[in-house]
């Protein structure tokens, strides 16, 4: 579902909270919340409240960038002396 804000920025285009970011993404919360720690994931554009908001344009360009890498990382094994 995109949200409508009044006092969000002109050229922001459709607006996502985390819910529809999530759906758009095809992700879980718990990723989302793991992309967000990242650097190079988009800061939300304005808030609705509490709600981070994501403009449309900043997504789109996160989109074209990101590498999905399915699965868990290896575990490293612990060497022993």
């Amino acid at each position: 579902e995109t949200v409508h804000v009044p006092s969000a920025p002109r050229d922001a285009g459709e607006l996502f909270d985390s819910a529809a970011l999530c759906g758009r993404l095809s992700i879980s919360r718990q990723r989302l919340h793991q992309l967000r720690k990242t650097e190079w994931f988009p800061a939300p554009t304005t808030t609705a409240g509490a709600r981070p908001l994501w403009s449309s344009r900043d997504i789109d360009d996160f989109e074209a960038t990101w590498v999905r890498k399915s699965g868990r990382k290896p575990r490293q094994r612990a060497t022993r002396p």
